[in-house]
């Protein structure tokens, strides 16, 4: 078997019996530490994505300064039609 995947790509299914304010603490809890690879968060807000990152640095075991160097999360923003930007995006962003 080859390793060549080097990213998880979300949540398989989405948990809706689980309540949105910590549904992303839950399903990447499950990304950090049913995987190796660097998981996806979700960009809906400052505190999600930065809950994520701590998420993959204690998964991991590393320092701030080990965290910063190394691939661990990514996110990506996807505009709303007619291309505008909500609130959660933007903070997602920034």
């Amino acid at each position: 078997m080859h390793n060549i995947i080097n990213t998880t790509g979300g949540y398989p299914v989405e948990p809706i019996d689980i309540h949105p304010s910590v549904r992303h603490l839950e399903c990447i809890r499950d990304l950090a530490t049913l995987s190796d690879k660097a998981f996806h968060i979700y960009s809906l807000g400052k505190e999600r994505n930065l809950d994520g990152i701590e998420i993959a640095r204690l998964a991991r075991g590393i320092s701030q300064e080990q965290l910063q160097n190394e691939a661990s999360c990514y996110t990506i923003i996807n505009t709303n039609s007619p291309l505008k930007l909500d609130v959660p995006m933007m903070e997602g962003i920034i």
